[in-house]
């Protein structure tokens, strides 16, 4: 008997470092015949190890036409506000009539607006950011097959009374016991993930600069801004070894090696900065912060409510001012009472295990 074939519609460029669709990809594809369409990036990582339909942005000549006359006639071309957006409306669209998928689930506003467009049956909603969309209000929330979101007031918040099949699943990895190696070095801290100045880098650069005793392990995308920073006030800091900018990619199933080897991992949002003081931040489910937790790695944070499960299980030290001297003192408590706060990092990622977690989903889709 033929798998269903199910579409991942996840418009973006950082697919690659997105955990929660590549791990519900990988939890799919036992019973389903599972495909991901997202963007082309010349910044991220492109996968090779499942199926990605890439689609490009570059513009051709034919379809900028093609565009242009049709959108006086009708079609995708009149339910696009400007070419980009016909660009994607037609290329997925190509796509998706190739491989007739039978159900889709549209990964954050942008990919429900496109599914909804073309008319696609069976659309399930993964809400994954809930930042600011242009996209938001052109789409609509009441035709739904089911929505898959972090926490209930997330749920709430977007959608308002309306109700539909809900499933809480943390952007967590899939729990696995593990042997906690002897972590010898006990001043390198690891910040992974984007290192933006909104994600909290120059914190953690402060820290060094202040302590040098301290090394940040930098494992992911480094921005722009964060490497002028580096270049311009903490040249001698990295030229010493404090500060260690680490890009290569690391795929899911691998992370956990690497990280589970560094004592204390740092995970901030800076609230400073307007487009982080939101909604969306606020409650961040956080991929790193879980990654952390399921290596046994006790968390140094922002003090907000994404990470009170730092706070509620004492997994490590959430701070609302996340001063160098501040952090400087986490870890000092931290090291006092060290595999204590391993035991209660290991007890969230068990209590949040996508494997666990994402059977429910599984079931319902399974029988959709």
């Amino acid at each position: 008997m033929a798998k269903t074939k199910i579409c991942i519609l996840a418009p973006f460029e950082h697919l690659a470092y997105s955990p929660t669709v590549l791990n519900l990809y990988d939890a799919l594809a036992t019973d389903f015949e599972v495909e991901i369409i997202s963007i082309e990036s010349t910044i991220f990582s492109r996968l090779t190890d499942r199926k990605v339909h890439y689609i490009s942005r570059k513009k051709k000549g034919a379809e900028k036409l093609y565009y242009k006359i049709f959108k006086k006639i009708g079609g995708l071309a009149q339910k696009a506000q400007n070419y980009q957006e016909f660009l994607m409306l037609n290329r997925v669209g190509k796509v998706a009539q190739k491989q007739a998928y039978t159900t889709y689930i549209a990964v954050d506003w942008e990919a429900l607006w496109i599914a909804q467009q073309h008319g696609f049956s069976q659309v399930h909603f993964l809400s994954l950011e809930l930042t600011e969309s242009l996209y938001e209000a052109r789409c609509d929330k009441n035709n739904l097959k089911s929505v898959f979101i972090q926490r209930q007031d997330r749920y709430d918040y977007v959608f308002k009374g309306i109700k539909h099949p809900t499933f809480l699943v943390q952007n967590a990895p899939t729990f696995v016991p593990i042997d906690i190696p002897a972590r010898e070095e006990k001043n390198t801290l690891l910040f992974c993930g984007t290192a933006s100045r909104g994600f909290g880098a120059p914190l953690a650069l402060n820290l060094v600069e202040k302590y040098p005793q301290y090394n940040v392990h930098f494992k992911g995308t480094i921005y722009d801004e964060i490497r002028t920073q580096i270049y311009t006030q903490h040249i001698d800091a990295y030229y010493h070894g404090n500060i260690i900018l680490d890009t290569a990619y690391i795929a899911e199933k691998d992370m956990l090696d690497f990280i589970k080897k560094f004592r204390i991992g740092l995970c901030f949002y800076d609230m400073r900065y307007k487009e982080f003081d939101n909604f969306n931040y606020q409650t961040a489910p956080s991929g790193k912060l879980f990654k952390y937790l399921a290596a046994g790695v006790p968390v140094i944070g922002s003090d907000i409510a994404g990470l009170s499960y730092i706070k509620e299980y004492e997994a490590g030290i959430l701070l609302q001012k996340p001063t160098a001297e501040n952090i400087h003192h986490a870890i000092e408590t931290i090291e006092k009472n060290y595999d204590f706060y391993v035991q209660n990092a290991l007890k969230i990622a068990k209590k949040f295990s996508f494997a666990e977690s994402i059977e429910p989903y599984l079931h319902f889709l399974k029988n959709s």
